[in-house]
């Protein structure tokens, strides 16, 4: 609102304000010229400046400081950007941490995994024989040091092709099995399940207790072991060899038990050997089932003396 056409218009009554509150009459003009001065900026920003210029009157006459600006709200807002932008730099300063291993993980766990690490992810499907969903790589690779904060490109799989058909079935148990000694869901057990490591029976599990992996107690470790390892391979980890056979007898100096001579068996051997090598003895499970392609015996076979890859 214009000023000088407020004053013309308001004057007199802001004098009888004035007045009504107690200030002399003789100094009453006076006072409200000078407030309506002091309040110009007021008047010219609001269509209806009244009751701003009322209240300005009434801490005059009633000798009422007037209110200061305490932009507590601005500063509250400076300090919340400022500690933003400082948590934002010492996260930026932190060193590059190595990228994680996604070996027989699914996509979502393999992206939680990332993104637990400081990573964000951008999920890539490419066509391979593998379980649909698989993660088969990440770029950077596992073990590759890496900024907090930064993109990692996780390549999954879809199973394409028909020449996948013939060992979808293989590796997809395969992978379920390695996985379950990860951590993961269980792949379907037998009432009855024999587990034996090194060519010795270890325990007889039920498929309640097999389904559950605290009660392998350390029987898987050696697989879980390698498969959480790292590897001097292109992605960064070990490599997995499936096969559908009936096992030798006789293996890396272990026998076959006598109750499973002359049965096929899925063999899942974990290989953390170099590209183009091959571990003469990689860690491997032997899973036997029965007519319902369930799990009724593992037989385990470990490799302690393979040391040479990176951990």
């Amino acid at each position: 609102m214009e000023h000088e056409e407020y004053v013309t218009a308001r004057h007199a009554r802001l004098v009888e304000h004035a007045i009504e509150l107690g200030w002399p009459e003789a100094d009453a003009p006076a006072l409200v010229a000078e407030v309506l001065e002091a309040q110009r900026s007021e008047i010219a920003r609001s269509d209806d400046p009244d009751p701003a210029v009322r209240e300005a009157l009434a801490r005059r006459v009633l000798g009422k400081p007037e209110p200061r600006n305490r932009p507590w709200t601005l500063i509250a807002v400076v300090t919340v950007v400022v500690l933003a932008l400082g948590l934002v730099w010492a996260w930026q300063q932190q060193p590059p941490t190595l990228v994680p291993s996604v070996f027989a993980h699914d996509a979502d766990t393999a992206t939680r995994t990332l993104e637990d690490a400081g990573y964000r992810v951008r999920v890539e499907t490419v066509d391979a024989c593998e379980p649909r969903g698989l993660a088969l790589s990440s770029e950077p690779a596992a073990g590759s040091e890496h900024g907090r904060g930064e993109e990692v490109l996780l390549r999954s799989a879809i199973p394409a092709g028909p020449a996948c058909l013939a060992i979808y079935g293989f590796r997809s148990d395969a992978w379920e099995f390695v996985a379950f000694a990860r951590g993961g869901a269980a792949p379907p057990f037998a009432r009855q399940v024999r587990v034996y490591v090194d060519g010795v029976l270890a325990a007889r599990l039920t498929d309640d207790a097999a389904s559950d992996r605290a009660s392998w107690d350390a029987a898987l470790a050696p697989l879980e072991e390698v498969a959480s390892r790292l590897a001097p391979t292109s992605t960064g980890m070990p490599r997995i060899v499936v096969d559908s056979l009936v096992p030798p007898p006789s293996r890396c100096g272990v026998d076959t038990p006598a109750s499973l001579v002359d049965r096929i068996a899925l063999r899942v051997s974990v290989d953390p050997s170099p590209d183009g090598g091959d571990a003469p003895c990689p860690v491997t499970a032997d899973l036997y089932t029965d007519d319902l392609n369930r799990i009724e015996a593992v037989a385990l076979h470990t490799d302690p003396s393979d040391a040479t890859a990176p951990r």
